[in-house]
């Protein structure tokens, strides 16, 4: 049996660290669980798998629509979604393996007030202990037991 932890955090969770349950935190769960498991059975008590997502976007402005504000909403937009407790397509927490789409992004983005339109989306992974990023693309795949995590977007304004 597998028990992954994930820490409540806030909406605008910036650091992988925060997102790491603390040793005495996984403990206390292994000694509660331990004595209430079936005999014989095996508990592992861990964090997930977290799978960092950088998103690439391009935006067109409607007329008179501030540039700095509407690139800020757009950005909060998608790390919200896309944060591992609060995010998903319900407020509750992305879900263990699901994928990051393409049309999900373009549907947050269009919903940002001034924004006219996306040109472009790209979605790149990110290695959350590395850095290394992957080869951009039209989706992220999140393996069974990993959750999503935001690691930063890039969103430029076309003229």
């Amino acid at each position: 049996m597998l028990i992954q932890v994930v820490p409540r955090v806030t909406r605008d969770v910036s650091d992988f660290d925060s997102l790491q349950p603390r040793e005495e935190v996984l403990k206390e769960i292994r000694s509660f669980i331990d004595p209430r498991r079936p005999l014989g059975a095996i508990v592992h008590i861990e964090p997930p798998k977290y799978l960092g997502v950088s998103v690439v976007a391009r935006i067109a402005l409607e007329p008179g629509a501030p540039q700095a504000r509407v690139i800020a909403e757009a950005d909060a937009a998608l790390r919200s979604f896309m944060h591992p407790v609060e995010g998903g397509y319900d407020g509750k927490g992305w879900p263990f393996g699901h994928p990051l789409l393409l049309g999900d992004v373009h549907a947050r983005l269009q919903r940002i007030p001034g924004l006219a339109y996306v040109d472009v989306v790209r979605l790149v992974p990110v290695d959350v202990v590395t850095g290394t990023r992957g080869t951009p693309g039209d989706k992220v795949q999140a393996g069974p037991r990993d959750l999503l995590f935001c690691v930063g977007n890039d969103i430029e304004v076309v003229v």
